[in-house]
């Protein structure tokens, strides 16, 4: 018997070694680019392997010059592709098959779309109505987000959720603004584990942990507009500083503080901000900020209060990314802040 278990044990072994070895890459088959002349936009839904090319209603979507086509390295097009300079017919969906180890069926379609005319842009889901849970962290957008919705609003969810914690979630019982299916966004001070995590939320996304000691975002959601100040409501209920890093630490038992600060910048490309290297956007000098407000909070409140928050222009270039930060704890950066310390927003709008 004792052979016979050796036996299977060492067969078992064998075989899950064949398994591995055989598995396929974890690699999809993706449209990478796939542009037609004239269109407004283009919304891509990787996990539903689609495409939506926001074309003007005047435009005739039977005859459309595509301008650009690519796919994932070394992925094979097998059929429905038309050549880049064709003239394609987009008033029915196009289907195109693509291979990577297996078939990807990917639909491109036509939306009318003569969003071109709004003079007053907005971003994606600034109501925070909309949100998601994708392995134990909430997201701020909706099930049928594109990709680049889902790239609008951060959160350090995506790095607490692997200690069963989320500093940002979603509040339907406590709402500036009632009504079906209405949402705020609660952010709250925590302790995880092993470091102090303020409550946050921002234009951007979460690129990853840096050990234990601090975090990799990127800021900044593409934005071309200049509106005169950021309207909402907020509700910020501070608890009494009780962690601080060594720099921080004549604040122990004081009120904490929060806020919400915007930028508008025209950066080459988004900051990354980097807490291990102490790389931060500096507010005061950075060349690059063409817009800027901050709104510190403090105290504690049980209700909402309306804001608007004026910008404040420093030259007169055009922006190319906006950055809406809001923190519970504004020290949460250097692991400084009060343990509760909580923040609700709700209904952000830009004014013009």
């Amino acid at each position: 018997m004792k052979k016979l278990l050796t036996s299977l044990a060492i067969m078992l072994s064998f075989a899950s070694c064949i398994k591995n070895d055989l598995a396929y890459p974890d690699v999809k088959a993706c449209i990478t680019d796939f542009t037609v002349e004239g269109q407004i936009s283009e919304s891509v839904y990787t996990d539903k392997q689609q495409i939506a090319l926001h074309i003007p209603s005047s435009a005739d979507m039977s005859s459309l010059k595509l301008e650009s086509f690519t796919v994932t390295d070394g992925a094979e097009v097998l059929t429905g592709a038309p050549k880049v300079g064709d003239s394609i017919d987009l008033s029915d969906t196009i289907r195109i098959i693509l291979h990577l180890y297996k078939d990807y069926i990917w639909k491109i379609y036509a939306v009318k779309d003569d969003s071109s005319e709004n003079k007053e842009p907005q971003l994606y889901n600034m109501s925070f109505d909309d949100w998601t849970m994708v392995d134990n962290a909430w997201y701020l957008y909706g099930a049928d987000a594109s990709d680049a919705q889902k790239a609008i609003w951060g959160t350090a969810n995506k790095g607490t959720s692997i200690l069963g914690k989320n500093t940002t979630t979603p509040e339907a019982d406590f709402v500036a603004v009632a009504g079906s299916g209405k949402k705020a966004v609660r952010l709250t001070s925590i302790y995880a584990a092993v470091k102090f995590a303020a409550g946050n939320l921002f234009n951007g996304q979460f690129v990853g942990l840096k050990g234990l000691a601090g975090a990799e975002l990127a800021w900044g959601a593409p934005f071309t507009a200049r509106p005169t100040s950021l309207h909402g409501y907020c509700c910020y209920q501070a608890a009494s500083v009780n962690y601080a890093d060594s720099d921080h630490s004549s604040l122990k038992g004081t009120l904490d503080e929060g806020h919400i600060m915007v930028m508008l910048t025209d950066w080459d490309a988004q900051f990354h901000v980097i807490s291990t290297e102490d790389k931060y956007v500096d507010t005061d000098n950075d060349p690059g900020i063409i817009g800027f407000a901050d709104l510190p909070l403090t105290g504690f409140s049980e209700k909402y209060t309306e804001f608007d928050l004026p910008i404040v222009y420093r030259n007169e270039r055009t922006p190319k990314w906006v950055v809406i930060v809001a923190a519970s704890s504004k020290n949460g950066d250097y692991f400084t802040g009060g343990e509760g310390s909580t923040l609700f927003l709700d209904e952000f709008k830009f004014i013009y």
